[in-house]
């Protein structure tokens, strides 16, 4: 069951999409036909009665605003249920106005000279082939059209009884036995396509309702989790502080080791909530002129217990006048987050370095360390979420989600992480965040 307030979006079958298709490429042909239509008139103004002219000229006109009214129609009430439904009203509709072309040569016969004749063939062998990639889509729409407007002309120049008309009659059927088996053709084409999207559709959906679902639920969780973690860690403290003198100092210890493993508890479920926030969308930066030297001693004066215990030296440059545009809290989690890593992985004895610069309109944080490195096709997924490379997750905490959250905070604050590294060389991470003017 999809959690409150997520639900999957109502996809289109493949008939319905088929039926969506067809008259969304009907406005073309419409156009098509109104505009051959009144060039037809042009052409055959001086050779043809010009009442028979006239007649057919606004039947096929009055044909096309008839079918524009339709397709105005289908936009405004289309269900996919009724798709079978406007498939037959078009059916109805363009066979209508294929039997208006069919009957021109009948229609004008009594007045027509070789030059019309080789015209109107003309004309309607290009709205047969025309029709192909606008109706072919649904197949008896296509055929039905093209027999209406094909056969009356073939059968037209059959009845003149000559051998040039016998030879008319023969490439126009050619013309069409060609002209179905190409709309065949486009038809197996368009129908993988929508098919394909289709399918495509329907996995990209159900891919974004499940990471709804998911950051839904790890929200949830993470405030239903913290409530009694942070309870429990109240308690360890009170414990902790002993006024009456009743623990031994291995008791001691041991609440000691219940804080410390509740607190790193703790951490991890604010990042994970952090995740579902970032996901959703409902993470709120405060973004304010933040001077980067005061909040990088900070960090580092917090990181030191960890690299003394690790053996790691930790230095960093930079001048006391840099500003960016940050919210103050959230880069001091960026640097924690950069610098920590560079710790833990980080080579026992190594060095940590942190330099900082400003060029042009953005402040530059590089955070060096001397660990093993990264190859470079694999930098992108350090920033996957729960993605811990080849780390020893017995031997490193954390989640595998503080870069993932660190980029997209850096991203939500106009400016990015990067990282250069190669294996057996050093690795560093740089943050670019929009400077600002003391």
């Amino acid at each position: 069951m999809s959690p409150a307030g997520v639900s999957a979006p109502q996809l289109l079958d493949p008939v319905a999409m088929q039926v969506r298709y067809l008259y969304r490429n009907a406005r073309t042909g419409l156009v098509v036909n109104a505009v051959l239509g009144l060039l037809m008139g042009w052409v055959l103004w001086a050779r043809v009665e010009r009442t028979l002219l006239l007649v057919w000229v606004v039947a096929i006109v009055g044909a096309s605003a008839l079918r524009l009214l339709q397709l105005i129609a289908f936009e405004r009430r289309f269900v996919a249920a009724a798709a079978p439904r406007w498939a037959n009203a078009f059916l109805v509709g363009s066979t209508f106005t294929a039997a208006l072309w069919g009957a021109a040569p009948w229609w004008f016969g009594a007045h027509m000279t070789r030059e019309t004749e080789v015209f109107l063939a003309f004309a309607l062998g290009g709205l047969t082939a025309g029709a192909a990639a606008v109706l072919g889509v649904v197949q008896r729409v296509y055929v039905s059209y093209a027999l209406v407007i094909m056969l009356p002309i073939i059968a037209w120049f059959f009845s003149r009884d000559t051998a040039y008309g016998a030879q008319m009659a023969a490439m126009l059927t050619v013309y069409l036995a060609a002209m179905l088996v190409t709309g065949l053709i486009y038809r197996r084409v368009v129908m993988t396509s929508i098919v394909v999207s289709h399918e495509l559709a329907e996995a990209r959906d159900r891919a974004e309702t499940a990471s709804r679902a998911k950051s839904e639920f790890l929200s949830r969780m993470s405030h239903e989790l913290r409530t009694p973690l942070n309870a429990i860690l109240g308690f360890a403290q009170l414990i902790a502080l002993d006024r009456a003198r009743t623990l031994s100092e291995e008791q001691h210890a041991q609440v000691r080791m219940i804080n410390d493993s509740g607190t790193h508890l703790l951490d991890l479920i604010n990042e994970v909530l952090d995740l579902a926030r970032i996901e959703q969308g409902r993470l709120e930066l405060r973004v304010a002129t933040v001077g980067v030297a005061a909040e990088l001693v900070k960090v580092v004066e917090l990181l030191r217990p960890l690299a003394e215990q690790r053996g790691i030296r930790v230095e960093y440059t930079c001048a006391a006048d840099v500003v960016a545009l940050a919210d103050a809290q959230r880069l001091r989690q960026i640097l924690l987050n950069l610098i920590g890593n560079a710790i833990k992985y980080g080579d026992p004895g190594s060095l940590v370095d942190i330099v900082v610069g400003a060029s042009g309109a953005t402040v530059n944080i590089a955070v060096s360390d001397d660990g093993p490195g990264i190859p470079a096709d694999r930098h992108e997924a350090v920033f996957e979420p729960f993605n811990r490379l080849d780390a020893d997750t017995a031997a490193t905490e954390g989640a595998g989600i503080g870069l993932t959250i660190s980029r997209s905070l850096a991203r939500g604050m106009h400016g990015d992480i990067t990282l250069a590294s190669a294996p057996g060389g050093p690795t560093t991470f740089v943050l670019d965040l929009p400077a600002a003017s003391a």
